[in-house]
């Protein structure tokens, strides 16, 4: 049996807002399942707030500023694809690399914080980025393992 995730709404903590070094340091100690939960969950929680309203021009735009944050690693139409995800586009992520689409959160996030996103809405979101990733965990630990 192994040793029960770490609380979700903790993690949440190191993504809303985003600590950079926090992140990394939790990324490298505890890189599981439940850490790509609370990014995919915060990140969902900060696009819905932040991305959806957007026009289509400024949404294109955040994209494109999140590839420039991942320099190039994540391409502009795969976090497009994220968000679509995240908006309930069941097909949006076909055709793309897993290991690409879980930087997406990341690099999203940092973006989010540095330029559209303040630390109070951030800590505001907390709650809902909980939710999701309360329901994303369990579908993750259903995926297949390599």
């Amino acid at each position: 049996m192994s040793a029960p995730s770490p609380d979700l709404a903790e993690l949440v903590k190191l993504f809303l807002p985003i600590d950079p070094v926090r992140v990394d340091q939790a990324a490298t100690s505890s890189a599981d399942l439940a850490m790509i939960a609370a990014s995919m969950g915060s990140f969902s929680a900060a696009a819905f707030h932040s991305v959806s309203p957007m026009s289509p021009a400024e949404r294109n735009d955040f994209c494109r500023r999140v590839s420039t944050q991942s320099d190039g690693q994540v391409p502009a139409w795969t976090v497009e694809a994220c968000l679509r995800s995240f908006e309930g586009d069941l097909d949006a992520l076909a055709g793309t690399d897993p290991a690409i689409t879980t930087g997406v959160p990341i690099y999203g996030l940092v973006v989010l914080g540095a330029e559209y996103l303040s630390p109070n809405e951030a800590i505001s979101l907390r709650d809902r980025a909980t939710e999701i990733a309360g329901e994303l965990l369990p579908q993750l630990e259903a995926l297949p393992h390599e």
